[in-house]
């Protein structure tokens, strides 16, 4: 297999070993590195906007507690069932 295809060769033993953990370890902190602004800018996203919709949630529930009931329909003054009669 050609180098370029698995990884290149790091060479045998103690040596080799070495190099392979360090080159890992590279990857994945130049890996981490790239992804990890992203992460954090998508959570705080995430996160204000679910701030939003608690504060939207209080503002609804302090206010129907405070301020008289609306309705999207005018009350029907007709009774909703008929009683037995």
């Amino acid at each position: 297999m050609p180098a370029s295809v698995g990884g290149g060769d790091t060479g045998g033993g103690l040596k080799g070993l070495a190099t392979k953990f360090c080159l890992t370890g590279a990857s994945s902190m130049l890996a981490e590195g790239a992804t990890f602004p992203v992460d954090i800018t998508k959570t705080r996203l995430q996160l204000q906007g679910q701030v939003c919709v608690l504060h939207t949630q209080v503002q609804v529930q302090v206010g129907l507690s405070v301020l008289p009931p609306t309705h999207p329909h005018p009350p029907n003054d007709r009774p909703t069932s008929r009683a037995p009669g």
